[in-house]
């Protein structure tokens, strides 16, 4: 199967046809990785930060059309691999696919998704945790592919046939590069699922939330700290190998939201085994 999707120029320069280069190859890599998120869900069954595997899918550069500034994805997929296919025949599963990145695209911007994947979340056919998670891993990327709104374009358009997938602008500029920092200090149970002590960065699964959460532990915590969130990733690691031990760590934390109130980080000040050790 093959899906056309179209990242359309528009206002200022573009209406000359051309845009500054670096700008503009920043943008279509944006609109490139934020694609690769909810394609390879699609045939994988899980979200990935990195690391695609790209089995049974290619997303290709095609071309870009004279007389205007359009560029042309091609996104081909080899339907029998799909893992995802929202219970649906394959006859459809273009509308499928594409109404999960339209869902995936404005939810990132703060807009409401496609009221089929809604129903299909509602129902159980979808996890709604996983919508979530995509948006959390598309975000960085749709950030990059506004590098050229205010810097050669005014809007970029990306269509699917003769239908708007999503508008990017100025108000939608804004919203991605906005972050509210929650202050209020929270105590929870987590479960840590990626750990860099390099940089003191990772992510730990929230069943509240039903999907994982990009986590930084503050400078100035204490070495139990390192301590705690280290051996819950040993412990977890332990526990796919198919050892019976419990892999939870408790957290004092603050949080960044964006406008929406999505969580997209926490904070560490503090971590231990158990929460009455906070």
């Amino acid at each position: 199967m093959r899906l056309e999707l179209i990242a359309k120029f528009s206002g200022a320069e573009a209406d000359l046809h051309h845009v500054p280069a670096y700008e503009a190859v920043e943008t279509l890599y944006g609109v490139a990785r934020s694609l690769i998120i909810p394609i390879n869900y699609l045939a994988e069954g899980r979200v990935r930060y990195k690391n695609y595997g790209y089995n049974g899918y290619k997303i290709n550069l095609v071309t870009n059309r004279p007389g205007s500034f359009e560029t042309v994805f091609e996104v081909l997929l080899n339907l029998d691999l799909m893992t995802v296919t929202g219970g649906l025949a394959l006859g459809v599963f273009g509308n499928f696919a594409t109404d999960i990145i339209k869902t995936v695209y404005r939810r990132t911007i703060g807009r409401p998704g496609e009221d089929s994947i809604s129903r299909l979340t509602e129902t159980g056919v979808l996890k709604g945790g996983d919508i979530d998670a995509m948006v959390d891993a598309v975000e960085p990327a749709v950030r990059k592919a506004h590098t050229s709104i205010g810097k050669g374009a005014n809007n970029i358009v990306i269509i699917s046939g003769d239908n708007n997938v999503v508008r990017f602008d100025r108000t939608t500029k804004e919203y991605v590069n906005t972050s509210v920092n929650d202050q209020e200090i929270r105590s929870k149970r987590f479960s840590v699922g990626s750990f860099n002590a390099n940089d003191n960065t990772g992510r730990v699964y929230d069943s509240d939330l039903g999907r994982t959460v990009a986590f930084q532990i503050n400078k100035g915590s204490d070495i139990e700290t390192i301590r705690a969130i280290s051996n819950s990733i040993g412990s977890y690691a332990l526990s796919r190998a198919g050892a019976q031990t419990a892999y939870g760590v408790a957290l004092k934390y603050t949080r960044m939201l964006d406008m929406e109130g999505r969580v997209k980080k926490i904070f560490v000040i503090k971590a231990r085994k158990e929460l009455d050790e906070l």
